[in-house]
């Protein structure tokens, strides 16, 4: 079931108090418009497939602090960025 309209109608009813905040709640509701493929929660649950960030943060974790920060082991700065890059 597609809830997005809720969403959508929420944040068409916001009342900013300023211009700048009107225009930011615009730049959203057309963000998530041109990208409402991507909000397709219950079809990535009910398909076994992942709706959060935990697989990335867990991968920055190995790569960023596990292997670049081993004991006894150093780095220049730019060895480690280019290590980054390449993982």
């Amino acid at each position: 079931m597609d809830q997005t309209g809720y969403t959508f109608g929420g944040l068409s009813r916001m009342q900013p108090s300023c211009a700048g905040a009107e225009k930011e709640i615009r730049k959203l509701i057309s963000y998530l418009a041109d990208h409402k493929h991507r909000l397709a929660y219950q079809e990535c649950r009910d398909n076994g497939l992942p709706i959060g960030s935990g697989g990335i943060d867990s991968a920055n974790k190995l790569i960023c602090h596990v292997r670049l920060k081993r004991s006894g082991a150093w780095w220049l700065e730019e060895n480690g960025n280019t290590m980054l890059r390449l993982r």
